[in-house]
């Protein structure tokens, strides 16, 4: 992907996204953007650019992130910007939006001045990665903010000490601080402790996600499953052969590029282990025996768990109905339904996890 730049004209304000050589979009996620129903994400309008794609985000109305910073925020001001951007990356991971395909520069996050609503630019470029942690991203900021004069900023100083605490950044601890400097009343989805390991989950969860310890037995207050959209295969350029917006004649140049080659091959790692498993086949199933990827050692894992799939160059796993489930990033997928895989997600069969990779 090329650097992001914004285009003004014509009183619009637009972020442009170009892609280059090798990438490929993934269309479940350009289905659920350009339909501009998706809270805290810009729509997104493509056209093709020679053989290759542009995106385009309108971005008019909006200030950036790195600006408004800068105006002076008082602590409620300060808290209520958290509680905002806390609550959209935690339901957007929640409906399968991959958080390393947000860009989370602050010159590239957009805030509206009027309802202080912050919306981000999700690029769904196929394994496309910003390389930018949620710590870098809360810690820049905090470095970038113009606090008003006079105020008492211990409770910055405490948010740079949860940044910074431990290896990962503990988002339960980062909900529980915002949910105390913040006045309003919390409406943050319910999480547990497991009582084996003290890991947080989420209050649904039938098995612990550090552990393994099943919850089957503890009080549970939600059993809805992640419907996932539509798993389609990648958009090709002879479906975008009229463009789907029309751009700026000046903004669109001809390139002789040859087309994205697609990828054949991917992996995943045991996270328990450290082995991993190439997945060279078009269908490739994991479970218990007579799998491509044997677990034999583990009660919990179905004999014959799942399958992932290949086609045209995408990956999608299906839960076989496995009696304890597949996950994906967390969530609980329903059985039958294909759904998307992008580099670094998570895939857990029962209690068991894997990572993704290309």
């Amino acid at each position: 992907m090329k650097t992001p730049k914004i285009i003004s004209k014509n009183n619009k304000t637009i972020l442009r996204v170009q892609t280059e050589k090798g990438e490929s979009l993934s269309a479940r996620e350009v289905d659920a953007l350009s339909s501009g129903k998706v809270d805290g994400l810009f729509p997104v309008k493509v056209i093709t650019k020679g053989k290759l794609f542009q995106l385009f985000y309108d971005v008019t109305g909006y200030m950036s992130l790195e600006s408004y910073l800068k105006s002076g925020l008082r602590k409620s001001t300060f808290s209520a910007l958290l509680d905002n951007i806390f609550n959209t990356l935690q339901a957007l991971q929640t409906s399968f939006f991959n958080a390393n395909a947000i860009l989370m520069s602050a010159s590239q996050v957009f805030i509206s001045p009027g309802t202080k609503k912050v919306c981000f630019i999700f690029v769904p470029i196929q394994f496309f990665n910003t390389n930018v942690t949620l710590r870098k991203f809360y810690l820049d900021i905090v470095k970038n903010t113009a606090f008003s004069s006079g105020e008492n900023l211990e409770y910055v100083d405490e948010l740079t000490s949860i940044l910074n605490r431990g290896i990962n950044i503990s988002l339960f601890d980062l909900g529980e601080y915002i949910d105390k400097i913040s006045t309003k009343t919390n409406t943050r989805p319910l999480k547990s402790r497991c009582k084996k390991c003290n890991a947080v989950n989420n209050r649904d969860s039938l098995f612990c996600a550090s552990c393994g310890s099943s919850f089957e037995n503890e009080e549970k207050t939600n059993n809805t499953v992640y419907d996932p959209l539509k798993a389609v295969a990648a958009i090709s350029l002879a479906q975008l052969k009229q463009p789907i917006i029309d751009a700026p004649s000046d903004v669109i140049q001809k390139e002789n590029i040859k087309p994205p080659v697609p990828v054949l091959k991917a992996w995943i790692t045991q996270k328990r282990t450290g082995q991993s498993f190439a997945i060279d086949k078009s269908i490739y199933k994991v479970g218990k025996s007579d799998c491509d990827c044997n677990i034999p050692d583990n009660p919990i894992v179905s004999r014959i768990h799942a399958e992932i799939i290949q086609r045209e160059g995408h990956f999608f796993v299906v839960d076989l109905f496995s009696t304890n489930k597949t996950f994906v990033n967390g969530q609980q997928i329903p059985a039958k339904k294909e759904v998307e895989l992008l580099s670094n997600t998570i895939i857990r069969f029962g209690n068991e996890e894997f990572e993704f990779s290309i």
